[in-house]
């Protein structure tokens, strides 16, 4: 059986089932026209090929993995360059005219001048990019992903693990879904994109500098600064108080050293640290006095 031509023949259809079946995505829609388009996609989407082609297809993907606290950089075979941060798992694809890179965890900077388009598959979302690109893609809890793009631009659409990738691979490639432009940040969810905005290149530069080996905040929430250190620590910081959630907090760090980061919130906003041993958490609250001890390193243009 050519199972070369099937998959062009259903790489032809696809597109209209799967376009009827997203019509019907809201669950009020009941109608016999809705029954029939999911039936119809799903019996397209889920076709499988025979067991000797999917072990095939698998033995071409390559997994790349990084522990926690640490970064990785990996040239693939296009010659972009994906950068891995802490407890980072992806699994790459070369195909002539496409690399796919599936990320299962943590954060991808991709960076360089590919020889072919890169599609990104993360938590449900799909980025495509070609040419020479710079941008990173930081997979969320649930179903949400945040998007940076640094140098060229990037497409974001929600159609990702919806398909096989072998039937991906079969489609024309056609650029859809929200373009991001150099300069620009985003997340996406279930429920589409939102929180777009315009960023300073020294915004994306701070928050880049994890390739580097820094964690580089510029006027950020205490929130997030706090999600960033425990992402790299066995060891977590816990706000116990809802005042220091949206503190706005600067400085560039370590990020394996939350002691320095919380000895500098105690120094210059008198946040009150209690180190728990058995717990191996540090938490912290506020309304104590400032200490006179400050670990940071000076922000460096």
């Amino acid at each position: 059986m050519d199972f070369t031509k099937i998959r062009v023949r259903l790489a032809k259809h696809i597109t209209v089932a799967a376009a009827a079946a997203a019509r019907c995505w809201n669950p009020q829609a009941t109608s016999n026209f809705c029954i029939a388009a999911v039936f119809a996609f799903a019996a397209v989407a889920l076709a499988v090929p025979a067991a000797s082609e999917r072990s095939e297809r698998t033995r071409d993907w390559g997994r790349y993995q990084v522990a926690l606290g640490h970064t990785r950089a990996v040239t693939l075979a296009d010659g972009l360059t994906v950068y891995l941060n802490t407890n980072t798992d992806i699994n790459v694809r070369n195909l002539p005219e496409e690399t796919i890179v599936a990320i299962a965890s943590g954060e991808v900077l991709f960076e360089g001048i590919g020889n072919r388009r890169i599609t990104v598959l993360a938590n449900g979302s799909t980025v495509h990019s070609t040419g020479a690109a710079r941008f990173s893609i930081r997979v969320r809890d649930a179903d949400r992903i945040d998007a940076l793009v640094a140098l060229g631009s990037a497409y974001l659409d929600r159609t990702g693990h919806r398909l096989p990738g072998w039937l991906l691979a079969a489609l024309p490639f056609v650029p859809e879904g929200t373009p991001l432009a150099a300069g620009e940040a985003a997340s996406e969810d279930s429920q589409g994109l939102y929180a777009r905005k315009a960023i300073s290149a020294i915004a994306v530069t701070h928050k880049l500098a994890w390739k580097d080996g820094w964690l580089w905040f510029g006027n950020e929430p205490l929130a997030e600064a706090v999600e960033r250190f425990n992402a790299y620590n066995t060891r977590q910081i816990v706000l116990d108080d809802l005042r220091l959630y949206h503190l706005d907090v600067g400085g560039r760090f370590h990020p394996t050293q939350p002691e320095c980061f919380v000895a500098s919130l105690q120094y210059v906003f008198g946040v009150c640290v209690v180190h728990s041993g058995e717990s191996n958490t540090i938490h912290l609250r506020a309304g104590c006095a400032p200490t006179l001890r400050r670990c940071d390193t000076a922000m460096v243009q």
